[in-house]
């Protein structure tokens, strides 16, 4: 009861004379998103996102493209409507202050040593991986439930990649004291210590590993790099991502280029509110569209299947 009074008291505090409201300004659109706009337009009305691409049965080479390109629009006014139905006017109780804090000092979530246990099939995976670029091989697929090491995998074949590893991890919008000290020194960070910095093309060249998500590898293919300079393009969790989204980093691909999807097509896909794009696949990942075209027994679809992480009578 006590603390609860507190707060209202503390709430009560901010009156006229005492808080200032800022108007909300949206940012200026960069030049990236500037040169997006200009090379993919706005379209005048819903009726024309309903394209012979989107109404075609099937994906082929030829849409693929433009009915991508035009399923995004659609699933755009499906969350704008969904996000609308959230219009509520609330009370909000304003605390004097708060923190966010990292991991504890008793997590220990980093580990300078690798396991280098591998099983056949993890084995098998890293052995796809690593195959010399001179042998063209399709985008290797790990497959497998929660706990079967498909990180792990990819992490040991990293280390195969290269002897010493070097990697950079970019979040612009993270405040840097949430992150663990020891991910610091695998940091592009200000000068200022209080911002994580977008790379540019000199910071790339001095590494041989490169960690981004998906939404920031957009910037890799802003800085001129050559399609082919990275040998090896590693994504973990790709049953998540959309299509779409998985194919940006592939820009910098080149047919040489060994490409590696990890993930669990079996769990939760990319969630899709727009009924009309569900029906048209754009809930389907990469991974999961590639599985159904590979055959069983194909080299470069592995599957992994000793668990981990689980209780004997979770996995039976």
């Amino acid at each position: 009861m006590h603390a609860k009074q507190q707060l209202v008291t503390t709430a009560k505090r901010w009156d006229s004379s005492s808080k200032t409201i800022v108007d909300f300004e949206p940012n200026e659109t960069t030049d990236l998103e500037k040169s997006l706009l200009i090379r993919y337009q706005i379209p005048l009305s819903a009726d024309q996102l309903f394209t012979q691409s989107v109404l075609d049965k099937s994906l082929t080479k030829a849409n693929y493209q433009s009915r991508l390109h035009d399923l995004l629009y659609i699933e755009e006014i499906a969350q704008y409507k969904e996000v609308s139905k959230f219009n509520l006017k609330v009370q909000l109780q304003i605390l004097a202050s708060f923190m966010l804090t990292g991991v504890s000092g008793g997590a220990k979530q980093w580990d300078e040593q690798l396991d280098p246990r591998l099983n056949a099939k993890q084995k098998e995976a890293v052995l796809a991986i690593t195959t010399p670029l001179t042998i063209q091989l399709p985008p290797v697929l790990i497959i497998g439930p929660y706990g079967t090491g498909k990180t792990f995998t990819l992490a040991q074949a990293v280390k195969h990649i290269v002897q010493q590893q070097d990697t950079r991890v970019y979040f612009r919008n993270r405040w840097v004291k949430t992150v663990h000290p020891v991910v610091h020194q695998y940091c592009l960070i200000s000068s200022a210590h209080s911002t994580f910095q977008m790379p540019q093309k000199e910071d790339i060249l001095k590494h041989r590993v490169v960690v981004v998500t998906l939404n920031t590898s957009q910037y890799l293919c802003q800085l001129d790099l050559e399609p082919g300079f990275f040998t090896h393009i590693l994504l973990d969790e790709a049953a998540q991502a959309m299509e779409c989204e998985t194919i940006m980093p592939l820009a910098l691909a080149t047919k040489n280029t060994r490409i590696v999807l990890a993930g669990d097509h079996m769990q939760l896909s990319p969630f899709v509110y727009s009924e009309f794009a569900r029906e048209r696949n754009l809930h389907v990942s990469l991974l999961d569209r590639l599985y159904e075209h590979y055959p069983a027994e194909f080299p470069c679809r592995i599957l992994l299947c000793e668990n981990y992480r689980s209780h004997e009578a979770i996995i039976k």
